[in-house]
């Protein structure tokens, strides 16, 4: 399920790396139920010693200008949230409703529009587009975290795994077997070096190819590829239906 939001934004003023703020400003959104803001954010869906929050969200889009410390809007902007449970979603819509103010850093966001959709794709194949990048990593005995990077084969077999663990999480059944996430050739894959309070990610934007399960496949649109999903990464579009 989505929530869609569009805020008056002229002249606000960002630092580039704000999905930290963008997530404090749905949690705080969260906290006027506090015993379910306290369970997404402390505990969530588990699968063994992993724990997954099963939402996402995207960038700010909109007109802007920006310089090497930060980023200046000029109008509106929309931003989107999603999540598997159906709840979260209503939650935010509650109370992210048109007339009500956030605040972001020393900015003041009037909320113009707040439009819930339940979209799902219902397709066993799709060419996917990146709206905020995918990040999967490995940490070493030496407690290195190393993110992996499109061009090996264990980006692949990482981001199906994390697939199957979070549906696990969620529905507490194994997930379907038959989900693939393919290599794809000639298809161009952005590097993004972002910062996350004060933690550096490594992502990768650009284009992709899912295959397998229709119900998986709708299940990732709404909980979003990949890991650190909560904190901004991993949502995508589709950009068309290819035959298998």
């Amino acid at each position: 399920m989505q929530l869609h939001l569009t805020f008056s934004a002229r002249h606000v003023r960002l630092p580039l790396s704000h999905r930290y703020a963008l997530q404090g400003m749905l949690y705080h959104a969260l906290a006027s139920n506090p015993h379910y803001s306290n369970y997404v954010h402390n505990s969530g869906y588990s699968c063994g010693a992993r724990n997954y929050k099963l939402f996402t969200f995207g960038r700010l889009s909109g007109p802007f200008m920006h310089s090497e410390r930060e980023i200046i809007f000029k109008d509106t902007v929309h931003f989107e949230v999603r999540s598997v449970d159906p709840n979260f979603v209503y939650q935010l819509g509650s109370v992210l409703c048109p007339s009500s103010q956030i605040n972001l850093f020393e900015n003041t966001l009037e909320i113009l529009d707040s439009r819930i959709e339940d979209y799902s794709p219902n397709t066993c194949c799709a060419k996917i587009s990146m709206l905020s990048p995918i990040t999967v990593f490995e940490t070493e005995k030496s407690g290195y975290r190393r993110f992996i990077a499109p061009d090996e084969s264990l980006f692949y077999t990482a981001v199906v795994n994390n697939a199957l663990r979070k549906w696990q999480s969620y529905f507490n059944t194994p997930a379907p077997a038959d989900f693939s996430f393919p290599p794809a050739e000639l298809i161009q894959n952005h590097r993004i070096v972002s910062r996350f309070k004060r933690s550096t990610i490594v992502s990768y934007g650009g284009s992709y190819v899912l295959r397998g399960n229709g119900k998986l496949i709708n299940f990732l649109y709404d909980a979003g590829l990949g890991s650190k999903n909560s904190q901004g990464l991993g949502m995508f579009n589709i950009e068309s239906f290819p035959d298998l």
